[in-house]
């Protein structure tokens, strides 16, 4: 006898629940999707105990009849596909006729439907059809699903809490809002609203219902596109980033889906205006033909195949890099009123709205010892690096247009930070960010120039993994372009005879040991990231440090300088340079 069988309609479909149907998460995203797809206005999500009680989602679609309310339960029934040309050119969200039935499948489900001249209830049981019969209901559709996974058990304990079962919900339903701003969305979870957009078609709008007035406030639009793709999007600035990816969203037309390197791509974009671990707040909308993308690559539908991929990361990455340059602008700080309780000692040194001319002179004759020397740092340092046949100055490599308001110089606070005045408020100057920023530019614009090599008395020894050494020959060949070259020197050991000069101003030793054990993780080592560190360190040792007094020839030169900078917001670490405190705090804090 034969040990293969066929296996019958309800456990097939109860496999397919395990692919559609992990958490109640991916049943709504699936009747949402239904309801998209049914042209619908508006549509209310309800839910209980995270979906885990219940879930019911109200649509204003178009609705179906009696036969199709029936057939809508059978495995592989769609309406979206006829032919087989049809799934390379799929314009719809729900298409594999693979949703409903699963659902049905593994809880209760009810369905009440009316396409304007017939209604129908149709009523499941764990893959049974209990109840078909005519019933009055509104335009559209309502679909209550209950009792989830309880004929199977070993699902259910996969659940987690209803709390986190919620927020997944929740986390699905902001993605819908922003990607459909047209559509009236509504979530209610035990009876709260905890989200709704208002469907006026304008994305700030949802952005705005999503994250809140304040953050929409402090966002930007995006916009760009080729001849494949067109882009339209929305971010917040980098200031008001969060600690996950969670808010990266990425929607290929208006599909919601899951992307590793059109995420890296935006993450890479935004790294330089943000510290470590820190994460943008972004939804971008990617249009193109939808014979470009494959969308058929698992039941969820989270996952795609994009046929011009590399051209769409280069496309994104030059729309977002060219939208931040131009968008940045100072973070506005939350002001908040101070403890009553202050030092008894002086906190900040006042500068003289206005100097005679001989205070002007003994100002400009005032001896800056400290802050000579870390000049002498820099230029000792910009010596080895060559621009051209000449050394230019410093003033020269950097750009020469200011990105800031007029200031007007007010003081020093605790020999760290720098107070100015604008029309827009006050500016708060982080002095070791700044220098660390203006610093860093004028090295990258030498750093590929120089090539000089200092050979070493006394080789630099570094024991490494078994695994580094039989892929040596391929480090080498990358760090090429450093000047950088391992040899063996038997057992696990490597020795470096000659460093660029760049590298003696580090950690030799430290430093070497971090770049291998990169690839002994396994990890893709770029170059550029590499050399970003590199500058980042120089830039960070030669910058003045916290609590050194600068008098106020010092302060101006140091904000001069910075205002000709790249992105004159942010060290290169991520930290900013400067904070604002607006006009509007001051007075609404001072009851004027």
């Amino acid at each position: 006898m034969g040990k293969i069988n066929q296996l019958n309609e309800h456990l097939t479909n109860m496999i397919a629940a395990g692919e559609v149907v992990e958490r109640p998460a991916g049943i709504v995203k699936e009747l949402v999707d239904n309801a998209i797809d049914a042209k619908a206005t508006s549509i209310e999500v309800i839910i209980k105990q995270g979906g885990i009680a219940s879930i019911m989602v109200v649509d204003d679609g178009v609705g179906m009849d009696y036969k199709d309310a029936t057939m809508a339960f059978a495995r592989h029934a769609t309406s979206k596909l006829v032919y087989e040309e049809d799934l390379w050119n799929i314009h719809t969200l729900g298409f594999r006729g693979e949703a409903l039935p699963s659902i049905a499948s593994v809880s209760k489900v009810e369905l009440k439907t009316s396409n304007g001249n017939e209604s129908t209830l149709v009523k499941m049981e764990y893959g049974t059809m209990v109840e078909v019969k005519p019933y009055p209901s509104n335009q559209g559709t309502t679909i209550l699903v209950e009792g989830l996974f309880l004929k199977t058990p070993a699902r259910l304990k996969h659940l987690k809490s209803m709390y986190y079962e919620a927020s997944i919900v929740n986390d699905v339903m902001v993605k819908f809002a922003l990607s459909y701003p047209s559509i009236r969305f509504r979530l209610i979870n035990e009876e709260t609203v905890v989200l709704q957009s208002n469907g006026s078609g304008k994305l700030m709008d949802a952005f705005a219902s999503v994250y809140g007035v304040e953050l929409a406030s402090n966002s930007f639009l995006i916009q760009g596109e080729d001849y494949d793709y067109q882009i339209e999007g929305i971010a917040a600035l980098p200031s008001f980033s969060r600690a996950t990816r969670n808010y990266i969203s990425v929607f290929i037309n208006h599909r919601m889906v899951k992307h590793y390197r059109l995420n890296q791509a935006i993450i890479s974009c935004f790294t330089k205006y943000m510290m470590d671990n820190r994460y943008p707040i972004i939804c971008l909308n990617i249009k193109m033909d939808p014979k470009l993308v494959d969308v058929n690559v698992h039941p969820s539908k989270w996952e795609i195949r994009l046929s011009k991929e590399k051209q769409l990361e280069e496309l994104v990455t030059n729309i977002l890099n060219a939208t931040l340059a131009s968008a940045m602008k100072a973070p506005v700080m939350e002001f908040k009123t101070p403890s009553p309780k202050v030092k008894e000692v002086p906190l900040f040194q006042y500068v003289h709205e206005v100097a005679s001319n001989k205070q002007v002179e003994i100002l400009k004759e005032e001896k800056v010892s400290n802050l000579q020397e870390k000049q002498e740092t820099i230029k000792t340092s910009i010596q080895s690096f060559p621009v051209g046949n000449d050394v230019k100055k410093q003033e020269t490599m950097i750009e020469t247009t200011s990105k800031f308001p007029d200031l007007q110089l007010i003081g020093q606070l605790q020999g760290s930070y720098i107070l100015c005045g604008s029309e827009d408020g006050l500016y708060i100057f982080d002095q070791h960010a700044a220098q660390e920023r203006i610093n860093y530019e004028y090295f990258v614009k030498g750093f590929y120039q120089n090539d000089t090599l200092i050979d070493l008395l006394v080789p630099i020894r570094i024991h490494v993994a078994p695994g580094i050494l039989s892929k040596l020959e391929v480090i080498n060949q990358e760090l090429k372009n450093l000047k950088l070259y391992f040899e063996c020197f038997g057992g696990n050991t490597l020795i470096i005879r000659q460093i660029p000069v760049w590298l003696s101003k580090l950690d030799e030793e430290g430093f070497l040991k971090d770049v291998l054990d990169l690839y002994s993780q396994e990890q893709k080592v770029s170059l550029e990231q590499m050399n970003d560190h590199i500058l980042a360190t120089m830039a960070c040792k030669a910058s003045i440090k916290f609590n050194h007094v600068l008098s106020p020839i010092e302060m101006d030169a140091l904000i001069q300088q910075l205002s000709k900078c790249d992105n004159p917001f942010n060290c290169p670490h991520g930290r900013p340079t400067f904070m604002l405190i607006s006009n509007r705090d001051l007075i609404r804090n001072f009851k004027r």
